[in-house]
């Protein structure tokens, strides 16, 4: 069933009239939590937000020891929003429809280390801002055999509109190791306003493998944000601190050969090729090179070494399971 990009669970005139009474009964529940703040006006705001509504995507289980989860039990899905969303320390819930359990998380499903389950029973609701400030607004899978660029320029088109099932749930996560059969594009890559910075990050079994933050404040879209000039972080790489010549930077790559999401320093012949990263989208019109010949597509190609390495040098070259791509607001 779909779910409403603005999904707001009670209007804000009418819940500000009760959070002052209910947030009372949280605070006793909470047990003097000292993260936890009653604020009415707060709560207002925040709903009426239109650009950090809350996100929802039902039957998905957060939890464990990863997300550090605290079990209350309620009654209905707003107060399990609220008691999240009153305590600072609270980044996600996970609400059992059945039994009326609230699970309140410290991180969200597309943290490190955090178990995330598909289950029927469940609502899966995220507070914005609260795990770092990072958003995952686009997550790619490896070998399904759909374009990764097409998923990316796919404008107008969201997946977290509708309900995640047992085959997808996953597409929520950076864990290649849960099921995903699509490439995940969130509805926030179409909203470019307020947008910061932009994190571009390779992962497998859950974890990071080779990340880079870029600006994404003055740019007019998200997709004008891959490029060296716009580089404030990197880790695992020299990217950072790279000051020599370079050829491709962007998303849209070396067409000619399917190489999207391009850092290449040199490019003259397969066997001198030299990069950082790159996604392989297929086998390109043009006769390219062994190393990026796969029997699926698409491939996550990376260094990992700390400069840009020689990509026929296959055992200093990362593979991932996922692209994913994370946004922070100023």
């Amino acid at each position: 069933m779909a779910t409403p990009h603005n999904l707001q669970l009670m209007t804000s005139w009418k819940l500000a009239n009760y959070v002052t009474i209910f947030c009372r009964l949280v605070h006793i529940l909470l047990v003097l939590t000292p993260s936890f703040t009653c604020d009415s006006s707060n709560w207002a705001t925040y709903t009426q937000d239109q650009g950090r509504v809350l996100d929802i995507t039902s039957n998905l289980f957060v939890g464990g020891e990863g997300s550090k989860s605290i079990t209350f039990e309620t009654d209905s899905l707003a107060k399990c929003v609220m008691i999240c969303y009153m305590n600072a320390s609270c980044a996600s819930m996970s609400y059992n429809m059945m039994n009326g359990t609230c699970y309140s998380n410290s991180n969200t499903a597309s943290s490190i280390n955090v178990i995330a389950r598909y289950d029927i029973e469940y609502v899966y609701t995220e507070i914005p801002e609260r795990h770092d400030g990072w958003y995952l607004v686009f997550r790619a899978t490896q070998g399904i055999g759909q374009s990764v660029y097409d998923a990316w320029n796919n404008l107008g088109h969201s997946d977290d509109v509708t309900s995640v099932s047992a085959n997808d749930y996953g597409c929520l996560t950076i864990n290649g190791d849960l099921p995903c059969d699509k490439h995940f594009r969130h509805w926030r890559m179409n909203y470019w306003e307020g947008v910061s910075r932009v994190k571009y990050g390779f992962y497998s079994h859950g974890r990071g493998n080779f990340k880079l933050v870029v600006r994404g404040s003055g740019l007019d879209n998200i997709t004008q944000t891959l490029s060296m000039a716009n580089l404030l972080h990197s880790a695992g790489h020299d990217l950072h601190s790279y000051t020599g010549p370079y050829n491709y930077d962007s998303v849209e790559g070396y067409s000619n050969c399917l190489r999207r999401f391009y850092l290449s320093q040199s490019f003259d012949s397969c066997n001198e090729d030299k990069g950082w990263m790159f996604v392989s989208d297929g086998w390109g019109a043009v006769d390219c090179c062994s190393y990026e010949d796969r029997s699926s597509y698409p491939q996550f190609f990376y260094t990992l070494t700390n400069e840009a390495v020689t990509w026929t040098n296959q055992s200093a070259v990362g593979s991932a399971q996922v692209f994913a791509v994370f946004i922070k607001y100023e």
